[in-house]
């Protein structure tokens, strides 16, 4: 009873299989399509990437042309020299109103839970995605590099070249589809003119 405890639990000795009495230590051998299974998981993560990205870019420009209406309502509505004109007041108060929608907008859209959710997942989608797949021995965002995995020492070199490969093709293959697309897309443009 004792033996069968001493087995199962794991306190109080090594973890490597190699100390357990008449158990091997297990080589692995990966399945041939687990490069081609790598490189297409690395295709997703890039496009979660670059959706991210787009979805900030959208929501940064929003602001950006926000805040600049909002200066040109402050400065031509309330801070410019204003003359009895009716033109001019009529275009004061324009101004103002301009001045007070994009103050509403900029924080609708700052108080927006979609943009709080969406900032932070651009923000934290590369940490995540380092943190689980640092137990795997593998990256995908190192400083210097594009977004792409990268291997540890520790992985064989047989699957780092497999996985190489398998990218390459796939890259091809997706070159292959955009330029199909773009020139699909051309000669529908050109049947509709």
């Amino acid at each position: 009873m004792i033996a069968d405890h001493v087995r199962h639990s794991s306190v109080g000795r090594a973890t490597t299989s190699a100390t357990v009495a008449g158990i091997e230590p297990q080589v692995h051998v990966p399945p041939p399509s687990s490069a081609r299974d790598l490189a297409v998981f690395e295709e997703r993560l890039r496009s979660n990437v670059t959706y991210f990205r787009q979805r900030r870019r959208k929501y940064r420009i929003a602001q950006a042309v926000l805040v600049a209406g909002l200066c040109i309502g402050l400065h031509g509505g309330f801070l410019a020299d204003t003359s009895s004109s009716a033109p001019a007041t009529r275009m004061t108060y324009y101004l103002r109103v301009l001045f007070a929608a994009c103050a509403a907008l900029l924080v609708a859209l700052q108080f927006r839970a979609d943009y709080q959710r969406t900032m932070d997942q651009a923000r934290m989608f590369a940490p995540r995605v380092n943190r689980v797949l640092h137990h795997f021995n593998v990256a995908f965002f190192r400083p210097g590099h594009g977004p792409e995995l990268s291997f540890s020492k520790r992985i064989p070199i047989e699957v780092v070249h497999d996985f190489d490969a398998a990218r390459q093709e796939i890259q091809r293959k997706l070159q292959v589809i955009q330029a199909q697309g773009g020139s699909s897309s051309a000669g529908k443009k050109k049947r509709s003119a």
